[in-house]
């Protein structure tokens, strides 16, 4: 059992990280292309709501670590999906193909 708590640690501290770095790219730089294509970073979210809610079914109950990884997994989908759909942070070559939009602020 500790080792399941080790490995959720990781995917919460991940999933900050992941958050963190695409934040610090959209406050600190004013283009909205990157050769990294952010929604790979869905994965990394994904996987921490699927563990948060593995351990939700698993003790019948939402507390600690659950929770924050739930919370973490939903953000995280969340601000990955709409920093692509509103053109904030869009991987070069899809950037391209959408017609070079511009930054919505």
């Amino acid at each position: 059992m500790r080792g399941i708590q080790v490995v959720n640690v990781i995917l919460l501290v991940l999933s900050g990280i992941a958050l963190a770095g695409v934040g610090y790219r959209v406050a600190m730089d004013s283009g909205n292309h990157t050769g990294f294509d952010p929604r790979v970073l869905c994965v990394v979210h994904g996987v921490t709501l699927i563990a948060g809610s593995a351990q939700v079914l698993a003790r019948r109950s939402m507390r600690g670590l659950a929770a924050w990884l739930i919370v973490a997994g939903l953000v995280g989908l969340a601000v990955g999906i709409l920093v692509d759909q509103l053109d904030i942070l869009v991987q070069y070559d899809e950037w391209c193909e959408r017609g070079m939009p511009p930054r919505p602020f």
